[in-house]
C-alpha cells in the first residue's frame, strides 16, 4: 500500500512581520524575492509557510537539506523538483497543508463560511448543483464537491482551466476526459474541508501537525 504524508500548520494570531523574517531566512534566498512580492500580508504568511512544509516533508523523504534548490514550474505554475516526491499546498483562512506522495497528489483545504451558490453554478453539473441546493448543510456541501474538484485539478497540474462542471464523480473515482484519480477526504479541522486527489484508492494516509511558531516559543521544526 502506498503511503501519503500530509503536513499541516497553523498561522497563529500573534503572527508578526518579524516572525516571517525569522522564518524567511529558513528558505533558499532565490525564494526572498518571491514572497516579498506578495503584498497581501496573509496570502504572502501562507505561502511562506506552505514552502517551509513542503521543505520539511521532502527533507524526510530525500535526506536532501538543500531540496529547495531545485525548485521548478511547469507552464501551468505548478511546482515540480526533478528527482524528488510528488508534493502539493493549499491554504485556507490561517490553515496551511501540503501532500507528499510517489505519485501524482493534488491537495485542496477549503474553510466552511458563507457562499452564494448561485455565483458557481457553472462549475457544476445539474445534479451536483441540485445536491448543494438541497442539502441540509449547503456550505459544506458546497465545500465538499468544490475541494473535490480543485485537488483534482491540481494533480493533474491544470488549475482553475479545467472545465469543472465536466469534473464527473463516482463515488470516490473522479474522472475528466480520459484521466481517472481517487478523492479521498481527510479530517484536520472540524471547521475546514481538505480533500486529496491522487492515483492510489486505497492509500496509507498519515496526517501530522508541524508547529513551526508558537506564541510562546519558537519551534526548530525547520
Amino acid at each position: 500500500m502506498d503511503r501519503i504524508k500530509v503536513y499541516y500548520t497553523r498561522i497563529e494570531s500573534d503572527y508578526s512581520d518579524k516572525d516571517f523574517s525569522l522564518y524567511l531566512n529558513y528558505l533558499p534566498s532565490y525564494l526572498h524575492k518571491k514572497l516579498l512580492k506578495v503584498k497581501h500580508r496573509n496570502t504572502r504568511n501562507s505561502k511562506l509557510f506552505g514552502l517551509l512544509l513542503m521543505q520539511h516533508g521532502l527533507k524526510i523523504e530525500s535526506s536532501n537539506e538543500q531540496v529547495l534548490s531545485n525548485l521548478e514550474y511547469t507552464s501551468k505554475g505548478k511546482p515540480f523538483i526533478s528527482g524528488a516526491s510528488e508534493f502539493n499546498i493549499s491554504h485556507s483562512q490561517n490553515i496551511v497543508v501540503c501532500a507528499v506522495s510517489n505519485s501524482e497528489i493534488g491537495i485542496d483545504v477549503e474553510k466552511i463560511r458563507d457562499v452564494n451558490i448561485n455565483n458557481f453554478k457553472i462549475y457544476f453539473s445539474t445534479d451536483e448543483y441540485t445536491d448543494i441546493e438541497n442539502s441540509s448543510a449547503i456550505n459544506k456541501s458546497f465545500f465538499k464537491y468544490w475541494t473535490k474538484k480543485e485537488s483534482f485539478a491540481k494533480a493533474i497540474g491544470e488549475g482553475l482551466t479545467i472545465s469543472f462542471a465536466n469534473v464527473n464523480f463516482n463515488k470516490n473515482r473522479i474522472s475528466y476526459n480520459t484521466k481517472n484519480l481517487f478523492s479521498h477526504e481527510i479530517s484536520i479541522n472540524d471547521n475546514f474541508i481538505t480533500n486529496i486527489c491522487t492515483e492510489q484508492q486505497y492509500p496509507n494516509i498519515e496526517i501530522e501537525e508541524i508547529i513551526f511558531y508558537n506564541k510562546c516559543t519558537h519551534s526548530n521544526n525547520v
